[in-house]
C-alpha cells in the first residue's frame, strides 16, 4: 500500500493548481507532447520498480529476472549497464518522491482551508503557495538532473535508451496546461500515463 501512495505522489505537485484552477473558471486544456523529463521519470520509476527483488518475482515467480531481460533486450545493454541504470533509477525515484511529499504536505495545508473541498457559491479558491511553484520548479530539476545522470551513467547504452523512451513512454504520455490562476505568464502542468 505504502508503494501505490508513493505512486500517486510522483504526479501530485501541481494537481492543486489544476483542481482550482478547474474550479474558478471553465478553462481550455491545451494537450501536448510530454516534456522529456517526464517520460524519463516514467521510464525510471518503472525500471526502479522492476528492479525490486519481490515485485519482480509479483510479475513472473517463475522467473524473476524477466522484467530485467526485457529491458536489456528492448533497449540492448549490458548486465552491468542494467545494474547501473537501475541503482540510477532508484535514487532518481526516491529523490523525486521526497520532492512530492513535501509538496503533498504543502498541499494538504490548503486543502483544509476548504473542508470538504466544496467553495460556497462565489468564494475564491485558495491562493497557489508560491512555495508550491518552487517546489515544481525543484522538482523538474530533480528530473532534468536524472536524465544527466543516466547520460554520464550509461554513456554507451544512452542512444538505445533514450530512443526506447522516446518511442515507448512517448506514445503513453501527454502534457496538459491550463492557466494558473493568480499567475501571470506561467501555466500548470500535469502528466498523464
Amino acid at each position: 500500500m505504502a508503494s501505490r501512495i508513493r505512486r500517486r505522489l510522483s504526479g501530485i505537485c501541481l494537481l492543486l493548481a489544476v483542481s482550482m484552477a478547474a474550479h474558478a473558471q471553465q478553462v481550455e486544456l491545451t494537450k501536448k507532447p510530454a516534456p522529456r523529463r517526464i517520460l524519463y521519470f516514467m521510464f525510471l520509476r518503472q525500471l526502479s520498480w522492476y528492479y525490486n527483488d519481490a515485485n519482480a518475482a509479483k510479475i513472473n515467480p517463475n522467473n524473476p529476472n524477466q522484467a530485467k531481460y526485457a529491458f536489456e533486450v528492448a533497449i540492448g545493454m549490458s548486465d552491468a549497464d542494467y545494474t547501473t541504470l537501475a541503482q540510477i533509477a532508484s535514487t532518481c525515484v526516491a529523490n523525486v518522491f521526497q520532492q512530492d511529499a513535501a509538496a503533498k504536505l504543502l498541499i494538504d495545508s490548503v486543502h483544509a482551508q476548504t473542508p470538504g473541498g466544496l467553495l460556497a457559491k462565489g468564494q475564491a479558491p485558495p491562493p497557489i503557495p508560491p512555495e508550491l511553484m518552487q517546489m515544481q520548479t525543484n522538482r523538474d530539476n530533480i528530473m532534468d538532473a536524472c536524465v544527466s545522470s543516466v547520460q554520464s551513467g550509461v554513456p554507451q547504452s544512452f542512444p538505445a535508451i533514450d530512443n526506447y523512451v522516446m518511442n515507448v513512454f512517448g506514445l503513453q504520455a501527454t502534457a496538459t496546461t491550463v492557466p494558473t490562476p493568480g499567475v501571470t505568464g506561467k501555466t500548470a502542468r500535469r502528466s498523464a500515463n
